[in-house]
This record gives structure tokens, C-alpha cells and sequence, in this order.
């Protein structure tokens, strides 16, 4: 028959640290349970809302900072930076979430928070007489539904609802009421760009005035577009979440206000042209104008110049021969003086002489006449 060995007895000393051991398990189980029930039935109280999305608060645990769950809301910019779409209306945001819980309001953690917020807060589903603060915020329009921290499906779909209703009834960051949302920007340059003026140039006046709009019109068209590529189309940034798909909307917009401006651009430039071949037409007959006026005085300058090159002449001829008849005149009284230089007698010689001729004929005249 085979033995075996006898049953060796636990000592008083182990089973003593056994009994003390469970003891302390059960101690510190029991204290978890009082810990989790009384963290529950002690209420949290709001110390301060920091912004739309986040408040600190007072736990049964001490001091915390909850940060809601499923919404983005804009945040203030740092010191001296420009508001973008991701700031724009954060006082406004904070301002309304301190009036949803203002500082000593009791708020409950419909769900136990948990930590990983990006801030190193808490995330937490805050309830208010039993209304989600987080869809509170999304319904005003200061704060948009953020999918990927929503609580559960119903938290999702119930800040969807929401949030389409702040959409149309154009509330907060989907409002023109500041100048820093989309809307607000995009507003003015739709309605600017879409005047585009009917007619067409008939001067080059008119046509510098309509080029210097189409300028204007393509370069707040350019801005549009700029604006509207800076919105990202994915992310958990709040012009990202409130922006991301609805910019293409606006940029179908733009687009067809674009073509419409290059399309009336080009009609210009046919206008622009036309009138260019109109002037360069017009210079080109004022210049033949010009030329020919040119050559008509040109002509009448050399006509005028002939003219008194002959008057020159004639004057110069006539000149001459009145110096050659003074020439003359003073030879035939040169010629005179040397006559009547000779002696006296000669003088009277002669008159004697053309005495005694005319005595001989008139003494034979009278002969005749006596002869007859």
C-alpha cells in the first residue's frame, strides 16, 4: 500500500499576514466605493469660465479645469497678433458661456470627466437643469460641434441639430454682426465684385475709367480667394470645423464672379484695342495732315522766297540802270563843261559863223523872190 505524506499545517503567522492582507484589500475597495459615491453626490461648483470652451471648477477632489466636450469654441488671440477666423468672436464666446454658468453655479458631469484635452484640461459633458452646455454653445453660434471629442452618438447628433441652427439663423460666427467672421468679409466682396458695369467705353476716358474698376474688381476678387485658402478643410481648428466644406460654396461664387470680370476684361480689351486703331488711325491722318500742311508751307516759302529773289533782282536791275543813267548824265555834263571851257571867241566864232550862213541864205532867198 503505497504512503504518503502528512498534511503539513499552516503556521499561526502566515495565516495571520493572510487575514491582515485581505483585510487591507478590502479596506481600500470599500474606500473606493465611498470616494466614487461621495465624488458624486458633491456637487461641482463653476470658479471661473476661462473661455467658450473650458471653465474651472471645484470637484469633490480639489480644483480642475473641464474643458467641454464635442465643441470648438474661438479663443483669444496672443498679444499683438491679428484676429483670424479662429479668434474671431472668443470675448463673445467666453462672455456667453459665463452667462450659461456664471462663478458659484453648481454643474454636473453627466459623465465622470476624464483627462487628455489637449490644454491638459478635462474633458467632461457639462449639464446645466439638464440641458448639454455644449450644445447650448453650438445653437448661439459661438462655438461649432468638434466630432471627434463629442461624448457619444447622442452628444454628435444633437450638436449637429445645433449647430444648423445657428447656420440659418445666422447667429454668432455665422452672423455679419462682427467684422471678423466669414460672412462679414465675404459679404461686401460679393456684392462689390458682382458690379460690374453695363455698357461699353466710347473714349479713351471711358475705357481708362472701366479698366481702373475691372483693376479694382479682380483684385477684391484675388483677396476673396485668399481668404478663402487660408481656411483649412480638415482639422479641429474652428474655421476648419465651421468653414472647412461650406468654403467651397463661397468659392463657387467666386470662381463664376471671376469669369464673369475676365469675360467683361476681354470685351474691354476689344474695346481698348478698337479705340487704339481709332486713334492710331486719327494720328496717322493728322500726321499726313500735318505733312502735307508742311509741305504747303514749305511751298509757299519757297514761292515768297522766289518772289522776292526777283523783286531783289529787279530792284538791283533798276538800281543799275539808274546808275547808269547817272552815268551818262554826268558824262553829257562833263562833256558840256569842256565845251564851254574853249575861248569866248570860238563861241562867237560859230555864231558868227552860223550869222554870216544864215545872212548868205537869206539873201538868196530873197533873190528867188525877187526872181519870181
Amino acid at each position: 500500500m503505497a504512503t504518503y505524506p502528512a498534511s503539513r499545517r499552516m503556521s499561526p503567522a502566515v495565516l495571520i499576514s493572510l487575514i491582515v492582507v485581505a483585510a487591507v484589500l478590502l479596506g481600500l475597495a470599500t474606500l473606493t466605493v465611498i470616494r466614487q459615491l461621495t465624488r458624486e453626490q458633491t456637487p461641482t461648483t463653476v470658479t471661473e469660465v476661462l473661455s467658450g470652451q473650458s471653465m474651472s471648477v471645484e470637484r469633490a477632489t480639489g480644483p480642475d479645469t473641464i474643458r467641454l466636450t464635442g465643441v470648438a469654441a474661438p479663443l483669444s488671440p496672443s498679444e499683438d497678433a491679428d484676429e483670424t477666423l479662429n479668434t474671431c468672436m472668443s470675448s463673445e464666446s467666453t462672455v456667453h458661456l459665463a452667462e450659461l454658468v456664471p462663478n458659484g453655479s453648481e454643474i454636473e458631469l453627466k459623465h465622470p470627466g476624464y483627462a487628455g484635452a489637449p490644454g491638459g484640461e478635462t474633458w467632461g459633458m457639462v449639464t446645466v437643469d439638464g440641458e448639454d452646455l455644449s450644445v447650448a454653445m453650438v445653437r448661439s453660434g459661438l462655438a461649432v460641434p468638434s466630432p471627434e471629442s463629442a461624448m457619444d452618438e447622442q452628444q454628435s447628433r444633437a450638436l449637429e441639430e445645433a449647430h444648423q441652427e445657428a447656420k440659418d439663423a445666422e447667429a454668432g460666427i455665422y452672423s455679419t454682426d462682427a467684422e471678423c467672421t466669414l460672412p462679414a468679409q465675404m459679404g461686401p466682396i460679393l456684392e462689390k465684385i458682382q458690379e460690374i458695369p453695363e455698357g461699353t467705353p466710347s473714349s479713351q476716358e471711358e475705357l481708362d475709367e472701366m479698366n481702373s474698376v475691372y483693376t479694382s474688381l479682380m483684385t477684391e476678387a484675388q483677396n476673396a480667394r485668399a481668404l478663402l485658402a487660408n481656411i483649412p478643410t480638415t482639422g479641429e481648428s474652428v474655421s476648419a470645423l465651421a468653414w472647412g466644406e461650406e468654403k467651397t460654396v463661397y468659392a463657387d461664387q467666386v470662381d463664376t464672379i471671376i469669369a464673369d470680370i475676365e469675360s467683361w476684361g476681354e470685351g474691354l480689351q476689344e474695346y481698348r484695342d478698337q479705340i487704339q486703331e481709332e486713334q492710331r488711325q486719327a494720328e496717322e491722318e493728322a500726321r499726313r495732315a500735318e505733312e502735307a500742311r508742311q509741305a504747303a508751307e514749305e511751298r509757299q516759302r519757297a514761292e515768297e522766297e522766289a518772289r522776292q529773289q526777283e523783286e531783289e533782282e529787279q530792284r538791283e536791275q533798276e538800281e543799275q540802270e539808274q546808275e547808269e543813267e547817272e552815268s551818262d548824265e554826268e558824262s553829257d555834263s562833263d562833256s558840256d563843261s569842256g565845251s564851254g571851257s574853249d575861248s569866248g571867241g570860238g563861241d562867237r566864232g560859230d555864231r558868227g559863223d552860223r550869222g554870216d550862213r544864215g545872212d548868205r541864205g537869206n539873201r538868196g532867198g530873197r533873190g528867188g523872190d525877187s526872181d519870181d
